[in-house]
């Protein structure tokens, strides 16, 4: 299982790569443009400590076969903080994860939503975002344990 420093760091390195993805496909004015922007409302980029190494994010969007150079662009990420009230997961469940593909989660998950009622329900996104996760589609199959831990513990 992977700590949750690691899950954090790989969500924040898919963020940057799918942003670079993005601004490959703009036209040559608007990716000038994103890179002044980014530039003038960050000009100093601030070091992140990394707890456990990570691969390196690719800086430059891939050139487009009839296109200009493209500009580099920095992305900076503000540092990550916990939230205020994190959700923990109970440290040792004795129950097995009940779901080993992703439709099976999602069952899991709403069910759980529709047992807990939408106020007490509502704190599944706090447990998602403690394990590193914005959205339920991005769960891989390494997550489901500490997922499964922490909404049960909600219960």
């Amino acid at each position: 299982m992977k700590s949750e420093i690691s899950l954090i760091a790989e969500a924040v390195l898919a963020n940057i790569r799918c942003i670079e993805m993005l601004i490959a496909k703009l036209p040559e004015p608007d990716r000038v443009a994103v890179a002044e922007q980014v530039k003038a409302s960050n000009p100093t980029p601030v070091a992140m400590p990394v707890a456990t190494p990570a691969p390196a994010p690719v800086v430059a969007a891939p050139a487009a076969p009839t296109a200009a150079p493209i500009p580099t662009v920095t992305v900076t990420v503000p540092p990550v903080t916990a939230p205020a009230a994190p959700v923990v997961a109970s440290p040792s469940s004795p129950a097995p994860v009940p779901f080993t593909t992703q439709k099976e989660l999602i069952t899991y998950v709403m069910a759980a939503y529709k047992q807990l009622g939408p106020t007490k329900g509502a704190q599944i996104q706090q447990v998602m975002n403690t394990v590193g996760i914005g959205n339920i589609n991005e769960v891989k199959p390494e997550m489901y344990k500490p997922l499964f831990d922490g909404i049960e513990a909600l219960k």
